[in-house]
């Protein structure tokens, strides 16, 4: 989803970012939140027939394509046969991730997908472009098992993601990276493909050398910082840097947490007390590009606070960074 800024016009919206072409769910007739329109049509379905009637019409020059796919988002409306089809898969299983509503979902998107990747095909140019899949976030905590935390946190529940990565310089196709990498590596990888010049600083890094074979890049540490409280999260920042992880958390005074991903993915065992010279030295690396960065870092209980307000999204007792007083 875009969430990056509402309504329609403006600088924050797509259209103000420089995109020619957009196109809302409700520009196509669907209410929001919605899975179909009046007449039956799936929204997955929808929006892909915009993007490939988008690739025919550009297909002759250099394009960019931004799907923002609303599924897989809760509350799921799956289509009626494949819903049919995953109740009778969880029926036999046993597992407490199964969930046929959201298997049906993946099943619709993973169908466009490659209507996609067919088209493409189909019109000569799949060698020619690059696709890219992945997710802006991890999920709910029901299905990141075995991974820790979800939507909102910093543990790999929360931002370990999908990042499949085909077609225009890809020297390998079929091949698997393990090398730790983020969202804002996408557009400086982009960038550099298509030959050009970003003309300021980036935040990522150039995936470039990945695509066509390397085992690993030259950065040394990954950071993020989410001073918000979503779902099950605190405010927190976090470091990787090889398979070390430190986590910050903000609240009731503030601590950290470390992890080796390497033995424990699922960061089960908090090493910030074995390894004490090692915590500190990540956390002086965090501090420092916070302070580089000017993060904003809760600093005190907003006086205002009510607990018994509802949040803007949602129902229930608000909870926002006012609830305690984090350093």
């Amino acid at each position: 989803m875009w969430n990056l800024g509402r309504g329609r016009t403006g600088p924050v919206t797509p259209g103000g970012q420089g995109f020619d072409t957009v196109v809302f769910p409700e520009t196509l007739g669907f209410a929001k939140d919605a899975y179909f329109d009046a007449v039956g049509n799936q929204l997955s379905d929808r929006l892909t027939d915009e993007v490939l009637g988008f690739i025919e019409r550009r297909r002759a020059g250099p394009f960019f394509v931004y799907l923002a796919d609303h599924a897989i988002h809760a509350p799921y409306d799956p289509e009626p046969d494949l819903l049919a089809k995953y109740d009778r898969k969880a029926a036999a299983g046993r597992d407490q991730r199964d969930d046929a509503a959201q298997a049906a979902t993946i099943e619709a998107v993973d169908r466009n997908v490659g209507r996609i990747v067919e088209r493409l095909e189909r019109l000569g140019i799949a060698d020619d472009t690059l696709v890219i899949f992945t997710s802006d976030n991890g999920g709910t905590a029901r299905f990141t098992p075995p991974l820790k935390g979800g939507k909102g946190e910093l543990f790999e529940g929360g931002i370990r993601v999908p990042l499949v990565m085909a077609g225009a310089g890809v020297a390998k196709p079929g091949t698997a990276c393990h090398e730790p990498v983020a969202s804002i590596d996408l557009y400086p990888t982009l960038v550099d493909l298509a030959g050009g010049i970003p003309g300021r600083q980036l935040d990522g890094t150039s995936l470039v050398p990945l695509l066509a074979g390397a085992a690993s890049l030259s950065r040394e540490r990954l950071f993020w910082h989410f001073h918000c409280y979503v779902g099950r999260a605190t405010p927190a920042s976090a470091i990787r840097e090889g398979s070390l992880k430190l986590v910050e958390f903000f609240e009731d005074g503030g601590h950290v947490e470390l992890y080796d991903l390497s033995t424990d993915p699922g960061e089960r065992t908090d090493l910030a007390r074995a390894m004490p010279e090692q915590a500190a030295a990540l956390a002086a690396r965090l501090h420092a590009w916070q302070r580089e960065t000017d993060a904003a870092i809760p600093a005190a209980a907003n006086p205002a606070y009510d607990p018994q307000a509802d949040r803007p999204r949602g129902g229930g007792p608000g909870k926002g960074t006012e609830r305690r007083k984090p350093r």
